[in-house]
C-alpha cells in the first residue's frame, strides 16, 4: 500500500504545468498561480485514457455542477503526461459527459507531483514514473482536505466522497 504523500495544510505551489488553451496554443502556468484566491478541487490518477483514470474523469465531470455550486471555483485534474495527451483526453470526457467544466493540466515533468510527494513508479507496466490516485480541496494554495487510493481502485478519491466533505463543511 502506498504511504499517503501530503496532508491537510499541505501547500499546492510547486512548479510548473502545462495544457493547451482554447485556441490551442502550448501554455505554461505556476500552480501557484491556479491555486492562489481560488478554492478547487484537484484530482489525479496515473494515466488518462485508461479504464479507471477515464471513470474517474468522468465521474468529476458529471458532478461538478454540483461541487461548483457549494463554493468551489474551479475543478482541476492534474496528470504526470504531456499538454498534448490531456487537451485529447479533456476532449474524450466533455463529448462523453456533454459538459466542460474541468480544467486539464499536464504535469509533464512530475515537478509538481514530486513537491507534494505524489509520484509511483509505474516501470513495471511500461508507463515511467506518475502519480497515484488522489484528489484534494486546495483554498489559496492549501488543502483543506486530502483522500488517497491505491491506483487500481476510485474510493476515497471517487467525486461523492468530495461532495460529502464539502456538504458537511457548508
Amino acid at each position: 500500500m502506498q504511504k499517503d504523500p501530503f496532508t491537510t495544510g499541505a501547500e499546492f505551489h510547486a512548479g510548473m504545468v502545462y495544457y493547451i488553451d482554447r485556441n490551442k496554443i502550448h501554455k505554461n502556468i505556476q500552480t501557484s498561480d491556479i491555486f492562489s484566491k481560488r478554492r478547487i478541487v484537484v484530482f489525479g490518477g496515473p494515466a488518462p485514457f485508461s479504464k479507471l483514470d477515464t471513470e474517474q474523469a468522468l465521474l468529476f465531470e458529471k458532478a461538478s455542477k454540483e461541487i461548483l455550486a457549494l463554493g468551489i471555483d474551479a475543478i482541476a485534474a492534474i496528470y504526470v503526461q504531456d499538454a498534448f495527451v490531456n487537451e485529447k483526453f479533456r476532449q474524450e470526457i466533455s463529448g462523453q459527459a456533454g459538459s466542460d467544466n474541468l480544467e486539464y493540466y499536464a504535469d509533464g515533468d512530475a515537478f509538481f507531483s514530486r513537491g507534494l510527494e505524489l509520484t509511483h513508479d509505474f516501470t513495471f507496466q511500461g508507463l515511467g514514473v506518475r502519480t497515484g490516485r488522489w484528489a484534494a480541496v486546495v483554498n489559496n494554495c492549501i488543502a483543506e482536505w486530502a483522500a488517497f487510493d491505491e491506483y487500481q481502485i476510485i474510493d476515497q478519491t471517487h467525486p461523492n466522497k468530495v461532495l460529502e466533505w464539502l456538504k458537511k463543511k457548508k
